[in-house]
């Protein structure tokens, strides 16, 4: 008796999980036959339907960028590419558009760094960290084989491919394993937010910039900003933000969103 009350249990589970997945897919489908229709304000209320029932993914968030692009919406097409990037830096279709709409927009990304740190970045954020930290392991039980061919062979040919190949593959764990916990740094905090208004004004302190006569910079929607440090003052939450030169600005929280 227990155990047929145990498969009863069972069974209406999958049951239930089975319809939870057919609702989600029905859901996408009509969405994405809505997009295809042209009704983007109609898909983009189906696509955040999906994101409640059945939570946040890669391509959810890659159609859901498309749907805004085609909306005329740059910043929030930008902010859900990064978002799509976020969750699976893999997603070659997001990032191709993310730099499309970036150089249709004429919108720079605003990361201050120079040309080398802005590749090595790249190529750091084209994997997860999960990927990376596989990465390091397989380096390092490679280079712990290498040691042991060093130590262990007579023949001087091995030696020198275990001595120089071990070398190397330390190299190689040990950058994966740098690249495996910046990765999870960027994804586990939200340092990083796209702007969302026409203009912002930029200050030197934690106060909101009412007049250009004392900005002392300003951004242009669909930026992306590093955040370094936030504040509440006078009942706002105040952003301050990386500038060239090690130097930081501040701006209202609300003209931002995280990615």
């Amino acid at each position: 008796m227990t155990k047929r009350l145990i498969y009863c249990i069972f069974m209406l589970c999958l049951a239930a999980l089975a319809t939870q997945a057919q609702q989600a897919a029905s859901i996408t489908d009509r969405a994405a036959q809505a997009a295809h229709d042209e009704m983007y304000n109609d898909a983009l209320k189906l696509y955040r339907e999906a994101e409640h029932t059945q939570g946040a993914s890669s391509a959810l968030y890659y159609n859901m960028a498309n749907t805004y692009y085609h909306l005329k919406d740059n910043p929030r097409a930008i902010l859900y590419y990064e978002r799509a990037l976020k969750l699976d830096p893999a997603n070659d279709d997001a990032r191709f558009n993310l730099n499309l709409v970036r150089t249709k927009a004429q919108i720079h990304d605003e990361s201050n760094k120079n040309y080398l740190l802005t590749q090595i970045d790249n190529l750091v954020g084209r994997a997860s960290s999960n990927t990376w930290a596989t990465v390091a392991l397989m380096a390092f039980v490679l280079m712990l084989i290498c040691a042991g061919i060093y130590l262990f062979m007579d023949d001087v040919a091995a030696r020198k491919v275990g001595f120089f190949g071990g070398i190397a593959l330390l190299v190689i764990s040990a950058l994966s394993l740098w690249s495996a916990i910046a990765m999870y740094e960027r994804t586990a905090h939200g340092h990083q937010a796209i702007v969302m208004e026409t203009e912002v004004l930029l200050s030197d302190s934690p106060r909101p910039v009412k007049q250009a006569a004392k900005a002392v910079g300003k951004l242009q929607a669909g930026q992306k900003v590093n955040i370094v440090d936030s504040i509440d003052a006078q009942g706002q939450r105040l952003f301050a933000i990386e500038m060239p030169g090690k130097m930081q600005a501040w701006l209202n929280a609300t003209q931002v969103e995280k990615i």
